[in-house]
């Protein structure tokens, strides 16, 4: 298992920049990320129920521009990679179908990109695709601005968006019923227009967090050293209680995971976290976002 926290000191010794969602320069923010093994899935499920791959494009584009509303930045334009041993010319145009499909939902002009064939270094049959994309920076989120009591709004997510999947296909098979595995392949929500939707309410947001991999782990890359996330998200019988519970519950009881764990490793239901300050108008948070749950709020350090 590859050590995160050793490749991020080895990187950071090219970039300060090591950590956030995107990286800055200038005016401008910049992020890249990519699908991960949602791909297999994806794949395994074309062949097996002729499900096209256009969502895996979505999942492609939502990845990227989440992290670019997480640095507080406005999507521009995009640029993907696609690469594979051979090209597979219906695979190729149902991916870029999606991912042309992402950008129009985000504003995003699709620019350009490059395609590979690379079969010294892919494996046979299967095929990579990730993203690029840059924005305007259009808000400053300083960590400086969150303070004890700060409130975590979680937003909900469409099931596992697209981190987790090794462990998830380890499982899957004693579950192949094509509903089943049309859940797991749901694309990514873009969240553009909850996050734009709060800044024209004039909804005060003190930082955002994509729940990517890492899980509940990921809030902590926005706070201040001296504050930390009290997220709530099971009740007092250890069941959580937001969106696609059973999903969650399937792989906790398949993969035996704690609680810990699960938080650590998925979503469970919560695509990206918003901080916004404790006294926020909550009858207008409702109003605006209509579909959201109240995950806890921030807490001093003990020292």
């Amino acid at each position: 298992m590859v050590d995160d926290q050793k490749l991020i000191k080895g990187i950071s010794k090219y970039s300060d920049q090591i950590g956030g969602f995107a990286g800055k320069h200038g005016n401008l923010i910049a992020s890249c990320d990519g699908v991960g093994t949602k791909i297999l899935l994806a794949q395994l499920a074309k062949k097996k129920f002729n499900r096209s791959l256009k969502t895996i494009g979505i999942d492609c584009v939502a990845m990227v521009v989440n992290d670019l509303l997480c640095s507080g930045g406005e999507p521009l334009f995009f640029l993907d990679y696609f690469c594979s041993a051979k090209i597979n010319e219906e695979d190729f145009n149902e991916v870029l179908e999606g991912i042309y499909v992402g950008c129009q939902l985000t504003g995003m002009e699709l620019i350009g990109g490059e395609t590979a064939e690379l079969p010294n270094i892919i494996e046979k049959n299967t095929f990579d695709v990730c993203g690029f994309g840059v924005g305007l920076k259009n808000d400053e989120l300083p960590k400086s601005n969150m303070k004890v009591g700060d409130k975590i709004v979680g937003l909900p997510s469409s099931g596992f968006h697209s981190n987790g999947y090794t462990l998830l296909r380890k499982h899957v098979w004693s579950r192949m019923e094509k509903d089943f595995i049309y859940k797991l392949l749901e694309p990514t929500i873009i969240y553009k227009d909850e996050v734009n939707a709060l800044k024209k309410e004039g909804i005060e947001i003190k930082g955002l967090a994509h729940i990517t991999g890492g899980g509940f782990n990921n809030v902590n890359r926005i706070l201040p050293d001296n504050l930390y996330a009290n997220i709530r998200l099971y009740d007092q019988n250890e069941t959580m209680f937001f969106r696609h519970e059973k999903l969650f519950q399937w792989i906790q009881k398949e993969a035996n995971l704690t609680k810990k764990e699960m938080m650590a490793t998925f979503n469970c239901g919560v695509g990206m976290v918003v901080i916004v300050p404790d006294d926020s108008n909550w009858l207008h948070l409702s109003h605006v976002l209509k579909d959201h749950l109240i995950l806890g709020e921030l807490e001093m350090v003990d020292i």
